[in-house]
């Protein structure tokens, strides 16, 4: 097939890709010749989405037949009008495909200097990294952990938390809206989302906070479905969490919560965790696991030190990703508008 545009007709109906290169086209794929310079934004519009859900078939996995997807029409405005169109689409993929690559390029780099944090960590007479274990290995220690700096402690999770406990074993009953009731699912954004969390009645939650009673400044960790992922509490309302979610209260005498934010989201907790794993994913923790995580411990001071670098880096990566997803909501909605003529180009 020569450069051209490809519909996904079997599979995810609908998606619609532009092909830069010569290639070939698998069963569950079509591929068309634009002959318009909006054909991409017409079929990737709403309209043209609703008609497509009309003539699909299946439930799981949506599709179409070859025969109805040619049948469907479009509406297009003038060539001149549809270069007018692409051209500004084009210009905001452009920003998106720039901003994505900005956010990786960052990732990365926060990657490697959290490697040199926990590893070397901050000297606090120089505000700098020590030197590495190659330069300077009397400053170092070997331990299963690696080589980390010899002043620096090991001890167990459990040993510096107050408590380490998960959330009920049992679906609640929902309510419309009282007190938020927090799932796996709903701390994986920056933000939670009140709008789609789940509720229960305040006397449902009285209860479940007997047990397990999520306050500011905890940190909370997922062990259930999307395992490994960390989130401070800092908010002030009150919630109570399912058991995919653990709760995690540390002793601020010992471990700064954002340090143990930083540490629980790195390959320090993680990799061994993987490497128990025979097939490589776990989607399971038990909380007798995450008790016994062994826990990087420089001292209070060169924690804090080394959460405002990890912090500073992490900002920067969320406003990348928010301006991500204003670009992404601008193009939809900037697309929508343009298919409809309610903005004129």
């Amino acid at each position: 097939m020569k450069v051209g545009k490809v519909v996904s007709y079997t599979v995810s109906a609908g998606t619609v890709s532009a092909v830069g290169v010569s290639t070939s086209v698998a069963g569950a794929a079509t591929a068309g010749s634009p002959v318009r310079v909006s054909a991409r934004a017409e079929v990737s519009g709403n309209e043209f989405r609703r008609e497509l859900m009309k003539h699909s078939i299946g439930s799981t996995v949506i599709g179409i037949q070859q025969k109805k997807l040619n049948d469907i029409s479009i509406s297009y405005p003038p060539l001149i009008k549809q270069k007018k169109v692409a051209k500004i689409l084009t210009a905001i993929d452009q920003l998106i495909k720039k901003t994505e690559t900005l956010i990786d390029k960052h990732t990365t780099i926060k990657k490697g200097v959290m490697v040199d944090l926990l590893t070397r960590g901050i000297d606090l007479a120089t505000g700098q990294l020590r030197p590495s274990v190659e330069q300077a290995p009397h400053f170092y220690k070997e331990t299963k952990q690696g080589s980390v700096p010899k002043e620096w402690r090991l001890p167990k999770l459990d040993s510096v938390t107050k408590a380490i406990i998960d959330g009920t074993h049992f679906t609640p009953n929902y309510t419309k809206a009282s007190i938020p009731f927090l799932r796996v699912t709903d701390v994986q954004a920056e933000k939670i989302n009140l709008e789609k969390i789940k509720y229960i009645s305040a006397e449902g939650h009285e209860d479940l906070t007997k047990r397990c009673n999520p306050e500011i400044e905890g940190v909370l960790y997922s062990k259930n479905g999307a395992v490994g992922i960390p989130k401070i509490v800092d908010w002030e309302w009150g919630f109570s969490i399912f058991v995919s979610l653990s709760l995690i209260k540390p002793d601020k005498n010992q471990i700064n919560n954002y340090y143990l934010l930083f540490l629980l989201g790195s390959g320090f907790i993680w990799q061994p965790i993987t490497e128990r794993s025979k097939q490589g994913t776990v989607t399971n923790l038990h909380l007798e696991e995450i008790r016994g995580f062994v826990v990087i411990l420089p001292c209070k001071g060169e924690q804090e030190e080394i959460t405002q670098r990890a912090s500073v880096m992490q900002k920067h990566i969320f406003g990348e990703d928010q301006r991500l997803r204003k670009l992404i909501n601008l193009k939809n909605g900037l697309m929508q508008d343009l298919l409809a003529r309610r903005v004129s180009v």
